[in-house]
């Protein structure tokens, strides 16, 4: 079953607002955006691994992205895995391997971020803006959201005790912040395989859905 995404994403928000789900107060309205945010995950992989070149997601009988949920759950357990390690610092236990984790998604999340970005800084006027866009204000907004995706990702990085530098005389491997070898690794295995395989046959995605046109505001 083969359904656009934008599809799933309608319609599981139409149908919140009209049974009742979504609530008026606004500390209830950002925890069930957290809560319907939660298709991201199983759809993501679903997109990027299974269906690249469209924007479609398969689903089951029970309109659920199986493939996704299941190769999602399959990775954030092999990434977790570190944790069956105990870990201490002077005495008192260290979730070396949670840190690691929420570190690798938030590198991860800020790297999505940061690739539109750039790319609609440098693209500057020549860049066709839609009926929602930033006015011009991406000319001092980008390089201040780019600055803070470095600072930021660079913190993620930094190991967590003295025990996780190769340099120290306490170093162990249970210590080890994994962000940057899985992040890094990850990164190196996808610029292989763009320059091997994917920019050979990717054309970029294709329309699933037709959008109706709407005039421009300016830029």
């Amino acid at each position: 079953m083969v359904i656009p995404i934008s599809t799933v994403r309608t319609d599981t928000i139409h149908h919140d607002l009209n049974s009742g789900l979504v609530s008026k107060s606004p500390l209830r309205r950002l925890t069930e955006g957290l809560a319907l945010a939660g298709m991201r995950p199983p759809i993501t992989p679903q997109l990027l691994l299974y269906r690249p070149d469209r924007e479609v997601v398969d689903l089951n009988g029970k309109r659920v992205p199986a493939n996704g949920v299941i190769l999602s759950a399959v990775i954030a357990a092999l990434i977790t895995l570190p944790a069956l390690a105990a870990v201490d610092v002077n005495g008192a236990p260290v979730p070396v391997a949670f840190f690691a984790v929420v570190s690798i998604g938030v590198v991860g999340l800020y790297l999505a971020f940061a690739v539109p970005i750039y790319y609609r800084w440098k693209a500057g006027a020549k860049f066709k803006v839609g009926s929602w866009n930033l006015r011009g204000h991406h000319k001092w907004l980008a390089p201040i959201a780019l600055i803070e995706i470095i600072v930021t990702s660079i913190i993620a990085l930094f190991p967590t005790s003295l025990g996780g530098m190769p340099w120290d005389p306490s170093f162990e491997w249970k210590f080890v912040n994994y962000t940057p070898l899985l992040v890094g690794g990850v990164l190196i295995v996808l610029w292989i395989y763009w320059h091997v395989s994917v920019k050979k046959w990717f054309t970029g995605p294709i329309k699933q859905v037709e959008v109706p046109a709407s005039e421009p505001e300016p830029a």
